[in-house]
């Protein structure tokens, strides 16, 4: 596998590759073949598109072009030519920047060699403008599109998992400069809060190559006895590694790192203490030996928990969200996906408050209580911090069906962020009065309570579950002196 290490751009001539004779399957956007049928690219995920070679010998001659035709044939290729040209105008613009920048690559790293390019300041921007960078952030927003943003989920008290896109992390593992995607999912359409057995784990690491960014690993991490789930990730003085296994009545440990520029299994290690028998890449050993060589490796190790760990559960929880904001700070983006501007927060605010909530939520709020009950509620409150107010309104008919719908503005419009499901449910401010970017919910019905926060994270809506219990005799329900203020949705004065 040939690795990037300059962040060469290929131009378009070599994405596109055609051999004669035979139905090709090529991504349109990596340039890696696939199997023939294939809907999408098993590589970097995009919809497929179909090219069809001619065959050799299926033109026809000059001479065999009857005579009325040869006048006519040119006049068809450049009204041809002229729709082609019309139809690229728009994208000349782009095709020409990415030209500029593949040559300014090769240039630098004709200048400065295979380590250089991350010294140079306008190497590094357009690495983040259109590299990796890019890459992994936009892998990350489709895989919480595809698998449900990360969260929490408690099945019993003490008993909780991790579903959606759970974790990610930055990890140079070759140590040449340009770092891998770590990241772990579990399908959050499958797995509810309801569930009663763990969800089926996904590791993969993404690298970086010729071709854009690449799926150079896939498995399941370790599981200890009792269904605890972890990633592994060891570290000595010279490389990263992920460890994958299992420990109960055995212990099996597969190392896997870079070895010549391939990531692959490097060491395993298997033992089981039943038949005494130990084992360090195949070649028998002694017991102490192995847990030595045992040890050594789970002394490099950091640890982040998908299953039946709370604190390392929220540890892949926070290392999640800090690449996100790593990824969109040298992108220069905000999480909404749009580029940064210092004058965006005091502007939009502006914007808002020129328009007022009423013109923009009034709608939202009137309809709620056309379709439902005039005894509905509704909340106005800054959730992210952004200097924008969201909504949440109440819709159902009953508290047993009820539902809170999510909305924020963008420039002058509204935008739907999710709902929050739950009955009997009230809304708080953090325990510091708002200086948090989250508000708490509390479902509080026959002497049991659930207590969660409601963020916004990359324009959605996320409940995480922080406790869930059930009341002692005489003990009080969850409340903290920062409720938020509500209004019936037959009374706007709340959006003025």
């Amino acid at each position: 596998m040939a690795r990037r290490s300059g962040l060469e751009m290929k131009s378009w001539n070599s994405v596109f590759k055609y051999e004669r004779n035979r139905r090709e399957m090529y991504c349109t956007k990596c340039g890696k073949e696939n199997p023939d049928g294939a809907k999408f690219c098993k590589y970097c995920g995009v919809r497929m598109e179909v090219r069809v070679v001619q065959k050799e010998g299926m033109k026809k001659s000059a001479g065999s072009v009857s005579k009325k035709w040869r006048y006519l044939i040119p006049a068809g290729i450049i009204l041809a030519l002229v729709t082609v040209v019309i139809a690229m105008v728009p994208g000349m613009e782009n095709l020409r920047q990415e030209k500029g920048f593949a040559e300014g690559i090769e240039a630098e790293r004709m200048h400065l060699g295979k380590k250089g390019y991350g010294k140079v300041p306008e190497i590094k921007e357009w690495m983040q403008q259109y590299g990796m960078y890019r890459e992994y952030y936009d892998l990350l927003l489709r895989y919480q599109e595809d698998y449900g943003i990360g969260k929490k989920c408690v099945v019993r008290q003490y008993t909780t998992f991790l579903v959606g896109l759970c974790m990610a992390k930055l990890v140079d593992f070759d140590q040449d400069g340009c770092e891998e995607l770590l990241l772990a999912y579990a399908d959050s359409k499958v797995y509810g809060v309801s569930a009663e057995s763990m969800p089926q784990y996904v590791i993969e690491i993404w690298g970086h190559t010729d071709n854009g960014i690449e799926n150079l690993f896939q498995g399941e991490g370790y599981c200890n006895g009792g269904g605890i789930r972890t990633i592994f990730l060891a570290q000595d003085e010279k490389h990263s590694y992920i460890i994958e296994g299992a420990h109960a009545d055995f212990e099996d440990i597969y190392v896997w790192g870079f070895e010549e520029d391939e990531f692959k299994e490097i060491h395993s290690l298997n033992a089981e203490d039943l038949y005494e028998t130990y084992m360090i890449d195949d070649v028998p050993v002694t017991l102490e030996r192995f847990q030595e060589e045992s040890s050594k490796w789970l002394s490099m190790c950091e640890f982040y928990g998908l299953s039946r760990d709370e604190e390392e559960e929220e540890r892949s929880l926070e290392e999640l969200e800090e690449t996100l904001k790593y990824l969109q700070n040298e992108l220069k983006i905000n999480k909404d996906g749009q580029k940064k501007d210092d004058g965006t927060k005091g502007e939009s605010a502006a914007g808002v408050a020129s328009l007022s909530y009423s013109a923009v939520y009034g709608p939202f709020v009137q309809d709620v209580n056309a379709r439902f009950s005039e005894y509905n509620l509704y909340w106005l409150y800054d959730i992210d911090k952004n200097g924008i107010k969201e909504l949440l309104v109440q819709e159902g008919n009953s508290e047993a069906d009820s539902i809170y719908k999510v909305y924020t503005i963008q420039g002058e419009h509204s935008v739907y962020l999710g709902e929050i499901p739950g009955s009997h449910t009230a809304f708080y401010a953090d325990e510091e009065g708002g200086e948090k970017d989250y508000i708490i919910k509390l479902n509080a019905h026959m002497g049991g309570e659930t207590i969660s926060h409601i963020s916004i994270i990359n324009g959605s809506v996320v409940e995480e579950v922080i406790l869930s219990r059930d009341l002692s005799e005489g003990e009080d329900y969850y409340s903290n002196s920062y409720p938020l203020e509500s209004k019936q949705v037959n009374d706007l004065s709340l959006l003025q």
